[in-house]
């Protein structure tokens, strides 16, 4: 079926009018928490000022430090966050997976991809604004992966009747020369004429078209055979620019809060915005009140005003008139102290909304090791909500996505004939390793407070616990991969030797025992005859 690029751009401004009041809503919040991306209902230009009505920045660096913190969290470069679930699976299976993600994580860590900078961009939006996203592709030469992350000001989205974000519309300007370069064969009259008439830099609006196929063609190895459609139109001619076709969602949209009864997203920004807006306020009037403390005003008698005052140190002003002594006063000055008391509290207050004081240990360097496990389990607890929507929203899309671009690049090989069609990736960064220790301490504890009984009958516990399960899963608890990991069929083939081994030794001291003891009785018996 052909594309309808003009059914494209209605609904584009269909989805971009129902999003107008939420256009006002972010426009405020950029403009005290994020000003970098203010541009939802205001064209700004390159290199304008866009801190202007800031005057504290304690929200910017609020919002800054919440995404620093769902970066080391959920996706720290240091660690391997992420591995498949191999549950259930033998052992050649598991292997390839693990063996899988490794490449993934590779191609992920690699500084062309671009992950961990989209990913802070995109934490920044997440934070001040509720919803980002981030898209996900090839790169240029077809062997790794580009990851860019996606300004809201551009995009406008739909859910389907699940309330997963399966649709979304991106509108950005390029240059006619771009579109040009890009599409050399467009049948755009506009770009046609504005590269006929040398206005190569005129900029022109494209819509990018992202949504599920109504009629895919099942067998067809063309993107008319994927599930996800994809077109560029160029708005102003209503013209396709290009038509494609994605596997997986290429541009996963998350958001922080959600109301059932809404698409977009609502975030701590939001939520802070009455004391991020009172924040200002207060800063501004104390700024005043500083200023009035530091450079008071100042009282002259009437006839003073015919001479400049001299207000610097040392100044002497000479007045005409009989009370010249006392021309010159002070206004009581303001006390500033008060004003910057209640921004401190502000500031507090603000920062809990975002999270800083979850995301950051609190506590003296006296602290047990038990205690940081309790208090990061604290504080894990509080912000579960928030860290099971990245992974539900954005981190697990981003991995599916990854896995189907690597596997069609043939970066795993062949793939054994044991794995399942459909399995997920688990998390195993800082959040879900400090949830699984708790399992491992847990067990501590246990084993802690029965030990009385093991002291009675230590084979109580081996006769209750599955020691093989315990270790390797304890070990790939705290990180360890499969390929550090031995084989189960090689362990038992070493138990079985050691056994062997271990019996032969037994059967071998018995033999030398028994021939020792023969050997004293022939001796007692021929010194007894």
């Amino acid at each position: 079926m052909a594309v309808d690029a003009e059914q494209i751009v209605k609904r584009y401004e269909k989805l971009k009018s129902d999003r107008g009041t939420w256009d006002s809503h972010w426009r405020e919040v950029a403009e005290l928490v994020y000003p970098r991306r203010d541009d939802f209902d205001t064209k700004r230009s390159p290199g304008e000022k866009r801190m202007t009505k800031v005057f504290n920045s304690t929200p910017i660096q609020a919002n800054e430090l919440l995404a620093s913190g769902l970066v080391s969290l959920n996706v720290n470069p240091a660690t391997t966050w992420f591995k498949a679930n191999t549950e259930g699976m033998d052992e050649e299976a598991k292997r390839w997976l693990d063996n899988a993600s490794d490449i993934m994580l590779e191609e992920i860590n690699a500084p062309a991809s671009n992950f961990y900078t989209s990913s802070y961009e995109y934490f920044l939006e997440f934070g001040a604004f509720g919803t980002a996203g981030v898209f996900i592709d090839e790169n240029e030469s077809k062997a790794g992966l580009s990851f860019q992350s996606r300004s809201l000001s551009e995009i406008v989205i739909a859910e389907n009747p699940d309330g997963q974000v399966d649709t979304v519309y991106r509108r950005f300007e390029w240059t006619a020369k771009q579109i040009e370069q890009r599409w050399p064969d467009h049948n755009s009259k506009t770009v046609a004429d504005l590269i006929k008439a040398d206005k190569f830099n005129e900029k022109l609006f494209i819509i990018h078209c992202i949504q599920p196929r109504k009629d895919v063609k099942e067998g067809k190895r063309n993107f008319e055979g994927m599930p996800i459609e994809s077109v560029y139109v160029l708005q102003q001619d209503k013209a396709v620019l290009e038509e494609g076709g994605f596997q997986e969602m290429p541009l996963p949209v998350g958001r922080f809060y959600k109301s059932p009864m809404e698409t977009y997203g609502r975030s701590p920004a939001m939520t802070a915005l009455p004391d991020i807006k009172m924040l200002n306020e207060v800063m501004k009037t104390t700024i005043k009140a500083a200023q009035k403390s530091v450079d008071p005003p100042l009282v002259v008698t009437n006839d003073g005003f015919m001479n400049p005052l001299r207000t610097v140190p040392g100044g002497v002003n000479v007045f005409d008139g009989s009370d010249a002594a006392g021309a010159v006063g002070q206004l009581p000055s303001a006390n500033p102290g008060i004003g910057l008391d209640f921004v401190q509290f502000l500031e507090d207050k603000i920062r809990s909304i975002f999270f800083v004081d979850q995301l950051q240990l609190a506590g003296g360097p006296q602290m047990t090791a038990t205690e940081v496990l309790q208090r990061t389990e604290e504080k894990l607890r509080l912000m579960g909500p928030v860290l099971g929507r990245v992974q539900s929203e954005y981190l697990g899309p981003v991995l599916d996505r990854v896995f189907g671009i690597l596997l069609r690049q043939g970066r795993f090989g062949q793939p054994p004939e044991s794995i399942p069609e459909k399995f997920e990736f688990e998390f195993t960064g800082s959040v879900a390793q400090a949830q699984q220790q708790q399992e491992a301490a847990g067990f501590l504890r246990a084993v802690e407070s029965v030990s009385p009984m093991l002291q009675l009958q230590p084979e109580l516990l081996t006769d209750n616990v599955n020691g093989d399960v315990l270790v390797r899963d304890t070990l790939q608890m705290f990180g360890v991969g499969m390929d550090k990991l031995s084989e189960e069929k090689g362990r038992d083939v070493q138990r079985q030797q050691r056994q062997q081994i271990q019996q032969l030794q037994t059967a071998l001291a018995a033999a030398q025992q028994a021939g020792e003891a023969g050997q004293a009785i022939n001796q007692a018996t021929e010194g007894g005859g």
